[in-house]
């Protein structure tokens, strides 16, 4: 009741909704309640929302490793997950948030091939945690530039993905970051 009284008050406002974040880390709850304890909480929020809206799944694990390579299966873990709330539960979502939170070794080349490895088969792509910490003395004016110049390179590779169609910052210096 609470969730449909916020989405009849947002009416048309609200076009884009994120339907979980980082599954993978839900398996606490799946543990205890299993997977169809799951697909109801997504089924209901998308039932709620109806047609025509962007219905996002968050992930997490896109860091860009060197050549694209995910941290600890991470991504691959994300797949699975993806793959079985949707094709076990016939869940739909058109939306795929990748974090993009990284640091000195990132390359945001590295990066783009994650963000094509995660967005097979959905309509959009949304970075919706961008960060980046340079590995050089916080706050100095070279570490300001190298990460001024990684969110340039950064903001042109992920709009030249076809998917791509929104972009959050968690911070834009090392000094104004959640970290």
């Amino acid at each position: 009741p609470e969730m449909a009284g916020r989405i009849a008050l947002l009416g048309d406002y609200l076009q884009e909704v994120e339907l979980t974040n980082e599954m993978p880390d839900y398996r606490i709850l799946r543990d205890r309640y299993g997977w169809q304890f799951t697909a109801d909480i997504l089924e209901a929020g998308s039932e709620l929302l109806g047609d025509g809206r962007i219905k996002m799944i968050n992930t997490t694990g896109v860091a860009g490793q060197q050549g694209g390579i995910s941290a600890n299966g991470a991504i691959e873990n994300n797949i699975n997950c993806i793959e079985i709330i949707s094709q076990d539960y016939g869940i739909e979502f058109n939306s795929l948030g990748v974090q993009g939170h990284g640091g000195a070794s990132n390359s945001p080349v590295d990066y783009y091939i994650q963000f094509d490895h995660m967005a097979q088969g959905i309509e959009y792509l949304a970075n919706t945690e961008y960060d980046y910490v340079s590995d050089l003395e916080r706050g100095s004016e070279e570490a300001l530039h190298k990460e001024a110049c990684h969110l340039r390179d950064y903001l042109m590779l992920f709009y030249s993905h076809p998917k791509a169609t929104g972009f959050l910052m968690w911070g834009f210096t090392d000094k104004e970051h959640w970290r």
